[in-house]
C-alpha cells in the first residue's frame, strides 16, 4: 500500500497555486519549499505557494517537498506565475489644441500613473492600438481625438502581463470643428480644404470609424432650397475628408439641417455666416 503522501495541485482563475496533501496513514504532514530555479523566496501560506519578493514577476519553477511523521515523502515540481499588479493612479490632463477651423480639432493627452514595483515596462494602447512600449511612467498623446478607451498594461518578465487600467473617454459626441461657406455657396475655399487636410492627419492618428457631417444654412431662401444646399456643404466637405482617409474603412454620415440649428442670430451679417457652415462630428 501506497505510504507516501498524496498531493495535488490547482491553479485558480487568477493564477494562484494551491496544494492538498492526503496522508495514506492519515499521519499530520509538512510542506517545504527546498528549492527554486530563480533567486527568488516562496513560501507555503495556507496551502498556498506566495513568492514573498514584491519585485518579482515572471515564471518560476519550484520544488515543494510533503514529509509524514513516519518519514515518507513526497517531491512535486510545480511552475508559478507570477503576472505584474496592475497599474494605479492613472491619471489624465488634456490641453486642447486648435487648428484652423472653428472649434477644436485634437488634444495633447498627458498621461501618468504609479509605478509598479514588480514591472520591467508599460503598454499604452489608444482604443484597441497599441501606441508605445516605455519604461517610464507617463506619456504624452498629441494631436489625437479622446474618443476611445486608453489604457496602461504593467509588463513583467517571461512576457507576463498585468489587467489593464483603463481610461474611458466621455460619453458625449466629439465635435471636431466646423467649416463656413459663403452666401448660396458650397464650394471650400483653399485656407479650408487645408484645415480639413490637417484634421485628417489627427483623424489617422486617433480610433475613427464613424464621422457625421452636419451641413447648416443661414435663414435666407425655402426650407426645401436650406436643406439641400446643406447637403451639398456636407458633401463638400466629405469628399475633401474621404480623400485624405482613403483606405482606412471610416464611414460618413451626411445630415442635412438646413436652417433649423443657428448657432448666431439669423438678423445680422455677421450671424448669417456663422450659421453657414459644415460641423464634423464624432458620435
Amino acid at each position: 500500500p501506497t505510504k507516501e503522501p498524496i498531493v495535488e495541485v490547482s491553479v485558480d482563475a487568477d493564477g494562484n497555486v494551491t496544494i492538498s496533501v492526503t496522508d495514506p496513514n492519515g499521519e499530520p504532514t509538512t510542506s517545504t519549499v527546498t528549492g527554486a530555479n530563480k533567486p527568488v523566496t516562496v513560501s507555503i501560506v495556507n496551502g498556498r505557494l506566495v513568492v514573498q519578493d514584491p519585485t518579482f514577476s515572471g515564471e518560476v519553477e519550484v520544488t515543494v517537498l510533503v514529509s509524514n511523521q513516519s518519514g515518507f515523502s513526497t517531491s512535486v515540481t510545480i511552475k508559478l506565475v507570477v503576472n505584474p499588479t496592475a497599474p494605479k493612479g492613472v491619471t489624465v490632463k488634456m490641453k486642447k489644441q486648435k487648428n484652423k477651423l472653428n472649434n477644436i480639432s485634437g488634444a495633447r493627452v498627458r498621461l501618468s500613473w504609479q509605478q509598479v514595483p514588480n514591472a520591467v515596462s508599460y503598454r499604452v494602447l489608444f482604443g484597441s492600438k497599441v501606441v508605445t512600449t516605455t519604461t517610464s511612467t507617463n506619456f504624452t498623446l498629441a494631436g489625437v481625438v479622446f474618443n476611445r478607451p486608453i489604457s496602461v498594461i504593467a509588463l513583467g518578465n517571461d512576457g507576463t502581463t498585468s489587467t489593464a487600467a483603463v481610461l474611458e473617454p466621455s460619453a458625449e459626441s466629439v465635435n471636431l470643428g466646423n467649416v463656413n461657406f459663403g452666401f448660396n455657396g458650397w464650394k471650400l475655399d483653399a485656407a479650408s480644404k487645408k484645415a480639413l487636410r490637417d484634421l485628417a492627419r489627427i483623424v489617422k492618428k486617433s480610433d475613427v470609424d464613424v464621422i457625421v457631417l452636419r451641413g447648416h444654412t443661414d435663414i435666407i431662401g425655402s426650407k426645401w432650397s436650406a436643406r439641400w444646399l446643406s447637403k451639398k456643404r456636407a458633401m463638400a466637405v466629405k469628399n475633401v475628408l474621404a480623400k485624405s482617409l482613403k483606405g482606412l474603412g471610416i464611414k460618413f454620415k451626411i445630415v442635412a439641417l438646413g436652417s433649423s440649428d443657428p448657432v448666431a442670430t439669423n438678423k445680422t451679417t455677421k450671424g448669417r455666416a456663422l450659421n453657414r457652415r459644415v460641423d464634423i462630428v464624432l458620435p
